[in-house]
């Protein structure tokens, strides 16, 4: 069975100050495994109400509150979700 969601390392080219290009790449490897495992458990359970309406509410409020002037965008008319 395949992953839902599947993140992909990208490959380290150069070396960090003092930390060689293997231990950069097994790094970012074990962060994209744990990443894709995370998002994988995520997706497979279903989200309680008061877990996905605190979620909500934070995205909504974080929304900016004036209109964007780039059209498409999301925003928080005055307690209304709105697209610019």
């Amino acid at each position: 069975m395949s992953d839902e969601f599947l993140i992909v390392a990208p490959v380290v080219r150069s070396e960090g100050v003092g930390v060689p290009v293997n231990e950069i790449q097994r790094a970012i490897n074990s962060i994209c495994q744990q990443t894709t495992a995370d998002l994988n458990v995520l997706a497979s359970q279903p989200i309680p109400p008061a877990v996905f309406s605190t979620s909500f509410l934070a995205y909504f409020n974080a929304l900016p509150t004036t209109l964007p002037g780039t059209p498409g965008v999301i925003w928080n008319n005055g307690g209304t979700l709105a697209q610019s």
